[in-house]
């Protein structure tokens, strides 16, 4: 993911637009123990653990200048 093949984060589900406050709080709950795992592991368990987890990008994004 982003070009990291390791990269830890934690996603909740979607959709996240359109819901009630109290949904999107459930949600949130439901990632919080992702959260604090990704903070808290050792670097080496977290590689291990998500390296994989996400499909390779296709191509790296270079941004083109507006004004060239």
């Amino acid at each position: 993911m982003l070009g990291i093949p390791a990269l830890p984060f934690a996603m909740p589900t979607h959709p996240i637009g359109g819901l009630e406050r109290e949904a999107v709080w459930a949600k949130a709950d439901s990632v919080i123990d992702d959260i604090v795992h990704v903070l808290t592991a050792p670097r080496e368990k977290l590689a291990k653990e998500f390296r994989g987890r996400y499909p390779e990008p296709k191509g790296t994004f270079r941004p083109k200048p507006i004004f060239a």
